[in-house]
Formats: C-alpha cells, structure tokens, sequence
C-alpha cells in the first residue's frame, strides 16, 4: 500500500517512484567506442524502490494499492502519478494507434537488448494495443510511436564512434517482436510513425509492415551524412531480423 498525501486521482494508470537524481539510471557514457559499455551512474544504484509501478486500486484520497510490491519502503523518496497517454482514432478506412512510449518501460538494458519479458509499453498498453488490432476492421494500420522502431537511438560522431544511449525498440526485441508476429499474422498494412532520431528514413521491415521515421534534421549529433551508416550496422548486429 502506497500512502500519498492529498491525492487526487482521475484517469490514473501507474505511479513512479522516482528516489533521487540518479535512482535506478543504467546510464553510460557518450563518445564511447561501440560495444563498450560505461558510466559512472551504474555504479551509484539509486533508491532501491525506483520504478513504475501499477495502480491497481484507489483505496482512499491518501492511498493506493500499487502492484508489484516496492522492495522498499518509499516514504521518503518523492513520486509521480501517471496519467493514460496512449489513444486510438479512425479516419475512413484507416485505424491510428497512438502509443506513450515513456510512461509504462521498463529500465532497457542494451548489453541484452533480447531480455525475455522486457516491456516497453506495460501489460495494459500492449493488451489494448494487440487486442484493439485483432478486432479492427480496418483496412490499414498506423501506429505512432514517438521512439524509433527500426533504428536504435544513438549516433555516430564519426565512422567509429557510437553512443550507448539506445533507449528505442532495438532495446526492446522481444515486445517488438511479439507486434511483428502480431501484424503478419494480420495480414494488413502496418505504417509505424515515428521521431526521435533527428532524421528522415522509410524501413521495409516485411512485406506488410514499414517503419516512417522523420524529426528534426541537421543536429551535430545526429549528422544526415554519418546517419546513412547505421541501417547497416543495425542488420550486422542483428536488431532487424525480418
């Protein structure tokens, strides 16, 4: 049970422990060669009840009951309650899944971006999500997703240098492979819309199913002429595998 003062809670979906500054960051170092793995925040901890938890239950205007159970007591750390920021509307023949990437993820872990069970989206986005799908009668599907879907999030200051940032759907392979499964069993066209990554790309990723990423261009750290290297480097890494 979660005691909170002065709560006032209306279309509330999780609440996050947030510890202090650097509670629960698996951070790394920018400008580090590829594939090692840095950053002095990982070995700081943070408050050992960091995280996001689901409300399960308003029990009263001071308290909660929050699913898992904190492996700490929280009193003194300092919270944050989130609201449902993922929708859904229809234009014509055409179904618009519009996801909140940030609210419901876990903590990614790029040295085994794989890991079984990962969630990106939470066990109630992806079900609305997934289900909404199955039972739509559209002819095309867009999802919007403010992360990258095909391409991880990171850069290239040069042909050797590449950030261990990677907080995009390459750090989540196993959610992300449960949709792809999920929309070729559909058999229906899938556009995923998306930003983040400070440039424009179209991503075949099967038959049916296409990534759009396009956001602001001409940042230092996200140059169009380095960017061009990474889709190679993606498919070699193998974070695209259809």
């Amino acid at each position: 049970m979660l005691i909170l003062p002065n709560l006032t809670l209306k279309n509330q979906e999780h609440c996050t422990f947030i510890g202090n500054a650097n509670a629960g960051v698996n951070a790394t170092i920018e400008g580090k060669r590829y594939g090692e793995i840095g950053g002095e925040l990982d070995k700081t901890g943070g408050h050992p009840a960091a995280g996001v938890y689901r409300i399960d239950k308003i029990l009263d205007q001071h308290h909660l009951s929050i699913y898992p159970t904190p492996p700490a007591d929280g009193i003194n750390t300092s919270y944050s309650i989130g609201r449902i920021n993922y929708y859904r509307f229809s234009v014509s023949n055409c179904d618009f899944f519009v996801l909140d990437t940030r609210g419901n993820r876990e903590l990614q872990d790029i040295r085994n971006p794989r890991k079984k069970g990962l969630s990106m989206l939470g066990e109630r986005q992806k079900t609305w999500l997934m289900e909404g799908m199955r039972q739509s009668d559209a002819d095309f599907f867009f999802v919007v997703s403010s992360v990258n879907f095909a391409i991880p999030h990171g850069y290239y200051d040069d042909l050797t240098q590449y950030s261990n940032k990677d907080e995009s759907w390459t750090a989540f392979l196993d959610e992300r492979e449960q949709l792809i499964d999920l929309w070729e069993k559909i058999g229906k066209p899938v556009f995923i819309i998306s930003g983040d990554i400070h440039n424009s790309m179209v991503i075949k990723i099967t038959d049916t199913i296409w990534n759009f990423a396009s956001s602001p261009h001409n940042t230092t750290k996200h140059n169009n002429s380095i960017q061009g290297i990474v889709l190679p480097l993606v498919i070699l890494n193998g974070w695209v595998e259809k």
